[in-house]
C-alpha cells in the first residue's frame, strides 16, 4: 500500500515535468519554425516572441488547472474507498475538506510555475517586463474562479458518482483554445467564438496582459474587474451546486455509493 502511494506521488511530478519537457522543447524548436513566429504576443511581448508567449500561457494554464481537479479527484477516491460518510462525522465540514485539498493543488501549481519561470530563465533567458505583482493578483482571482469549478466538479462527483473524462477534456479544450501555445488569431474564426466563451482563455489573457512591457494600471484594472466578475460567479455557482448535490445525496441515502 506504501508502495503504491509513492508511486503516485512519483507520476504526478513526472506529469509535471513532462509539461516543463514540452515547453523547453517548443522554445528549442521555435528557431525552425520560421520568422513569423518571433513576432507572436504582439509588440508588447517583442524581445520574448513565441518563448515568452508559451511561458505565460504555460503558467496560467498549469496553475488553473492544477487548482481545478484537485478536490474533486480527492472526493472522487473518498467515495470509492467508503470513507467519505465518516468524513461526515467530524467535526470538519466537507467544504474545509475539498478547499485543503485543493491547497494542495495549489503548493504543486506554485511549485511547477517556479519551475517553467525558471526553465525559461536558464535555456532562453526570458524575464517578464509587467509587474510581477499584478501577475500574481491574476493567479490568486484565477485560483478563486479554478476553486468555484472545483466545488462544481465536486458536486457532480457527488451526484453522479462518476464524471469520466469531463476534466481531463476541459483541459485539453483550454490547451489549444485559450491561448496556451497557439494564438487565438491563428485559429478558425468558428474556434476562436468558442475560445471566448470559456473563462479560462480570460483567465490566461488577463495574467498576459499584465506581465506584458503595457502593463499599466488600467490594463490591470480592467483585467481585475473581469477576472473578480468570473471568480464571483464561479464560487456563486459551485457553493450552490456542491450544497445541492451533497444534501441530495444525504436524502437518497447514497453518498458513499459508488
Amino acid at each position: 500500500m506504501m508502495w503504491s502511494y509513492k508511486f503516485a506521488f512519483f507520476i504526478s511530478y513526472l506529469y509535471m515535468f513532462l509539461f516543463i519537457f514540452i515547453f523547453i522543447a517548443l522554445g528549442t524548436w521555435s528557431s525552425s519554425f520560421g520568422s513569423g513566429f518571433e513576432s507572436i504576443g504582439g509588440p508588447s511581448f517583442a524581445g520574448g516572441g513565441f518563448i515568452l508567449f508559451i511561458l505565460v500561457g504555460s503558467i496560467g494554464w498549469s496553475y488553473q488547472w492544477s487548482v481545478a481537479s484537485a478536490g474533486s479527484s480527492a472526493l472522487r477516491r473518498e467515495m470509492m474507498m467508503g470513507t467519505l460518510e465518516s468524513v461526515f462525522q467530524t467535526p470538519t465540514s466537507l467544504i474545509t475538506i475539498v478547499t485543503s485539498y485543493t491547497l494542495f493543488g495549489m503548493f504543486n501549481g506554485t511549485v511547477q510555475m517556479l519551475l517553467y519561470v525558471a526553465a525559461g530563465y536558464v535555456f532562453f533567458d526570458v524575464t517578464f517586463a509587467g509587474s510581477w505583482l499584478y501577475g500574481v493578483v491574476m493567479l490568486l482571482l484565477s485560483v478563486l474562479m479554478m476553486f468555484g469549478l472545483n466545488l462544481f466538479f465536486s458536486g457532480l462527483n457527488i451526484h453522479i458518482k462518476e464524471i469520466g473524462s469531463i476534466i481531463p477534456l476541459l483541459q485539453m479544450c483550454s490547451l489549444f483554445l485559450c491561448e496556451v501555445y497557439i494564438p487565438l488569431s491563428m485559429l478558425p474564426q468558428a474556434m476562436q467564438t468558442v475560445a471566448r466563451l470559456l473563462p479560462f482563455y480570460y483567465a490566461i489573457n488577463s495574467l498576459r496582459s499584465v506581465l506584458s512591457s503595457e502593463a499599466t494600471f488600467a490594463v490591470f484594472v480592467h483585467n481585475f474587474l473581469l477576472m473578480s466578475a468570473l471568480a464571483g460567479g464561479s464560487l456563486i455557482i459551485g457553493f450552490l451546486f456542491f450544497h445541492y448535490t451533497v444534501n441530495k445525496a444525504k436524502d437518497n441515502g447514497n453518498l458513499s455509493y459508488y
